[in-house]
């Protein structure tokens, strides 16, 4: 578990109004609650999800007049950039399937950049097992 100390206090975001703290909160329970090494920070209008390891995973930018809605961009190693997904715009989805959306990680985008950086971590492999199964490979359990 990773507790208090991975926890990022919500940042301002230039504009004079302190950031909504709730969805920093509902992130970082969410990871915690499953046992996902990250920590969830509040940058620049968006919540950047980063590995314990310090390797960017994804990041959530709300999207422009809609209170729930997110653009859900992952990390482009090789550019050091954020990057949208897909070919026709941001992937745009609300909090909780989003979360869902990046711990899954159906498109193989999120963890990549982690199983690179820290090869003793299993991430992913060719077998589609589910979502348990994914974990228990994330976490190197059951070996």
């Amino acid at each position: 578990m990773m507790g208090a100390a991975w926890r990022w206090t919500t940042l301002n975001d230039g504009c004079g109004m302190a950031m909504d703290d709730s969805v920093l909160q509902t992130m970082t329970e969410y990871f915690e609650a499953r046992g996902v090494p990250v920590m969830v920070r509040h940058v620049n209008k968006g919540y950047s999800i980063i590995h314990e390891s310090g390797v960017p995973v994804a990041r959530f930018r709300p999207k422009a007049g809609e209170k729930d809605l997110f653009e859900v961009c992952w990390w482009k190693g090789d550019s050091s950039r954020w990057s949208r997904i897909g070919d026709f715009g941001g992937m745009i989805m609300g909090l909780e399937d989003a979360l869902e959306y990046v711990l899954s990680d159906p498109e193989g985008l999120f963890w990549m950049a982690v199983r690179r950086d820290t090869s003793s971590i299993p991430f992913r492999t060719s077998e589609k097992r589910g979502l348990l199964a994914m974990l228990a490979r994330l976490f190197g359990l059951g070996r």
